[in-house]
């Protein structure tokens, strides 16, 4: 595969470690929230001061950094939110995610230059979607994680000549619901996802219960139906290493690894392993490594799926057993001593090691989870393991290793050894005078950065023992710990001159250090807003649009409804706007569902009504275009509007029929 065509690598870093992490492991790109207006509230997350820094460590090593501001704001929160744009338009940040379309068009008038990504939490899951998003200024989406590759491949054929990037998740947590339409945690627990305060209730245990409905409908004679599993909304993991020549193939423009509530030891070790595959794929060497998928299982996993973008459903996609990391299957308790409080595992798994920490689902009172580390010494023998357990097990029960010593060692190494895709530099050197001047040259983004210093003294002839050219080749070319590594090496030398060994290291220090400076600034807009001038003296809200009549209205009793009976009673109670979203078929086929409108709306017209008809919340490729196909015939018929839940449904009304009135429902989240 053509080493320009791989996409990017986009790391997670929910801390300053993560971060650090994640360059060092080989990123690419990282996505980062402050404080304030992202998704991951309960993450660390970057302080101003630390955002600062952080923008400056990576672009010092050529990585992108991408700030999340994907939550609903609210009205009180607008200048606040545009001020942040403003600074972190400044300070050099390369996008910002957004999932506000009020943040779209605040950022397109206070900072027009700076590049807006659709986070996944607005929904977008259809070329039609990726085309509204570019019309509000959108440089990249974030597709829903439930498109399939083929949609993918659909989406980015479609939207090829739109200069829009697509990126999609490849590893990490999966949703149950659609990002950005979910509102569980808020109507259980009052922390909404959309504000960054997700409670995770799809990871809690749940029983069904059946029964009978009474007369008025309600249901009555409730009974529980036990089931041993009881996560039964608990999506597993997504791992997309298996495929990920197929999907790194697509018309993706970035790869994306979820995991800003992960430690900095988890960030090393994925972004490690995808980094390794990419680069053996961009060679044509790749081969899916039984080792690193290993390695993925002990960094955290729910068990692995496809997710929707490999085509898993069901129950190769909810994993019901358990909510949290599972670990890696080691074996099962043969025996328990209660006199040494040890037990005997049968080892038919991976075998643990010293220092790995292990995990006993116990059945002894219930379902129970018995942790322990292994500590020397521990006896192996005949495939079996004996170790010290802090509470009596029962025999058979499973065992598993949630913790691999060995692999945080790794992770430790990585990030030690710090980013191995430094940055070339180019350099030449000449004498004024015996007064040597460095130069070093870098590229960024095609436009070459340059940087030069100058020693404070000449060079003296020297006497015994002069500076070769190849010894000042040596010296200087030392890149060390810096982000930089050395290409070219122009020398223009007099020769017949000494200087001290600190003094030529001093010099290149002083370089790479002006180089490094230098850099960081080439991120940053030119030139910056006056100091004097408050950051929110760019932006100013948009005026509401005038209404066409100053007379009053009583306001119109509506009702939404789905099926004709309901309607009929909406009608006859008095509504006088019935949102109408008829249920025929599996995907609301055409040829059914024009009778249905056609019925609604002469029933609605009848007694005074008007009849909206309501589109689904997440309205797919087949509904989309069998309703675009009788759209003009139920318009004639006289429909009275569309309501429509995302950017991408308005578009395709608009194109069928312009003048057609368009109702937005709450699944817009106009917030």
């Amino acid at each position: 595969m053509n080493p320009s065509a791989i996409p990017e690598l986009l790391a997670p870093a929910g801390s300053p470690e993560a971060l650090r992490a994640a360059v060092a492991a080989g990123a690419d790109a990282v996505y980062l929230g402050g404080r304030h207006f992202g998704a991951r509230k309960y993450a660390a997350n970057f302080s101003d001061e630390e955002l600062s820094a952080a923008i400056a460590y990576c672009h010092a090593r050529d990585v992108r950094v991408y700030v999340t501001v994907n939550t609903l704001v609210r009205d009180d929160e607008l200048a606040a939110a545009g001020a942040y744009l403003c600074w972190l338009h400044d300070e050099g940040a390369d996008a910002v995610l957004v999932q506000d379309a009020g943040i779209c068009a605040l950022a397109r008038e206070a900072v027009p230059d700076l590049p807006l990504h659709a986070s996944t939490q607005m929904t977008v899951h259809s070329a039609a979607g990726v085309l509204w998003a570019v019309q509000q200024g959108i440089r990249r989406v974030v597709l829903a994680r439930e498109c399939s590759l083929g949609d993918v491949e659909r989406i980015g054929s479609l939207c090829r000549d739109r200069h829009v990037g697509l990126e999609v998740f490849v590893h990490g947590a999966l949703c149950y619901c659609y990002s950005g339409q979910c509102l569980f945690s808020s109507m259980i627990g009052g922390r909404s996802g959309n504000r960054g305060t997700c409670a995770q209730p799809c990871r809690k245990p749940y029983t069904p219960v059946a029964g009978s409905p009474e007369d008025e409908g309600n249901p009555a004679r409730m009974h529980d139906i036990p089931l041993a599993e009881r996560y039964l909304l608990s999506p597993r993991d997504l791992c997309i290493y298996p495929h990920l020549e197929r999907v790194a193939s697509a018309p993706v423009c970035s790869l994306k690894i979820e995991g800003r509530m992960k430690s900095a030891e988890y960030v090393a070790i994925v972004v490690d392993i995808y980094r390794r595959a990419l680069d053996a794929i961009a060679g044509g060497t790749w081969c899916p490594s039984e080792q690193d998928m290993q390695k993925l299982l002990f960094a955290f996993n729910r068990s692995f799926t496809g997710g929707y973008l490999m085509g898993d459903r069901g129950r190769s996609l909810i994993g019901p057993e358990r909510p949290d990391n599972r670990g890696v299957y080691a074996g099962t308790i043969r025996s328990y001593d209660p006199r040494r409080n040890e037990v005997v595992i049968a080892i038919d798994g991976v075998m643990p090691e010293a220092g790995d920490g292990l995990a006993v689902l116990s059945q002894k009172k219930g379902p129970e989870e018995v942790g322990m580390i292994v500590r020397p010494p521990f006896l192996i023998a005949d495939g079996t393991v004996r170790v010290r357990v802090p509470r009596p097990v029962s025999r058979g029960s499973p065992v598993f290793i949630t913790r691999r010593a060995s692999l945080a060692a790794e992770a430790e190494r990585i990030i030690a050894r710090g980013r191995t895709r430094r940055v070339p530099v180019d350099l030449a050197m000449s004498f004024e005078e015996n007064v040597p001047c460095l130069e070093g040259t870098v590229a960024h983004a095609g436009v070459p950065v340059h940087a030069a210093v100058r020693a404070d003294a000449p060079w003296e002839p020297a006497r015994n023992n002069p500076l070769s050219a190849s010894r000042i080749r040596e010296l200087v070319g030392r890149s060390g710990d810096t982000p930089f590594s050395v290409g070219t090496f122009s020398l223009s030398y007099p020769g017949n001159l000494f200087a001290p060994v600190g003094a030529v290291n001093r010099l290149r220090r002083e370089l790479f250090s002006a180089l490094e400076d230098a850099l960081v600034l080439s991120f940053r807009p030119r030139p910056k807003m006056p100091a004097s001038e408050p950051c929110t003296a760019r932006f100013s809200l948009p005026p509401l649009p005038r209404l066409r009549s100053r007379r009053l209205h009583a306001p119109v009793l509506a009702a939404y409804v789905e099926t004709p009976g309901t309607l009929a009673g909406a009608v006859a109670g008095g509504c006088g706007r019935i949102y109408y979203e008829p249920q025929a078929g599996p995907c609301g086929e055409g040829e059914s569902l024009l009778p249905l409108l056609e019925n609604a709306i002469s029933r609605c017209h009848a007694g005074g009504a008007a009849l909206i008809w309501k589109w689904p919340r997440i309205a797919g490729t087949a509904f989309r275009r069998q309703a675009a196909g009788i759209l003009k015939r139920a318009m004639e018929e006289g429909l009275d509007g569309v309501m429509i839940a995302g950017g991408g449904e308005a578009l395709t009304v608009r194109n069928c029929c312009p003048d057609l009135p368009l109702f937005g429902s709450a699944a817009l989240n106009v917030f």
